[in-house]
């Protein structure tokens, strides 16, 4: 007789973090296949592409589970370029801020997002 736990789901804690982890690996999978990422390790643009990818993944609206968007980031960056000191984390939360403060992190429109995705399916079929 076998047992199926599919009725048994991790909640609160547990669940936020799994849900940070399984976001952590899909941003790192996604960077980690540009070529030489290594030397972008200070560049704006790199930041940017992380926030956005972050910004559309988390959802905050959920009143149970509270994700912090900016310790994420900080995640990412030390699997990305081992450690990152704390002068580097005060960077990032400085640009950060003026990213956020000049409207550069934000979503896309659905419609946006979906044109986006058949786009990329019809590009890897023909290809």
């Amino acid at each position: 007789m076998s047992s199926s736990f599919v009725f048994v789901n991790p909640q609160n804690a547990l669940y936020r973090d799994a849900k940070v982890s399984k976001l952590v690996n899909k941003i790192l999978d996604k960077v980690s296949s540009i070529p030489n990422y290594q030397e972008h390790r200070h560049d704006m643009e790199l930041l940017r592409m992380i926030t956005i990818m972050i910004e559309h993944s988390v959802n905050n609206k959920d009143k149970k589970v509270k994700i912090d968007k900016a310790d994420i980031v900080f995640q990412i960056y030390n699997k990305l370029f081992d450690k990152i000191t704390p002068t580097e984390i005060n960077s990032i939360k400085s640009n950060i801020e003026y990213l956020h403060n000049n409207g550069h992190i934000k979503k896309v429109g659905c419609f946006n997002v979906i044109v986006g995705i058949l786009k990329d399916w019809f590009k890897r079929r023909i290809a």
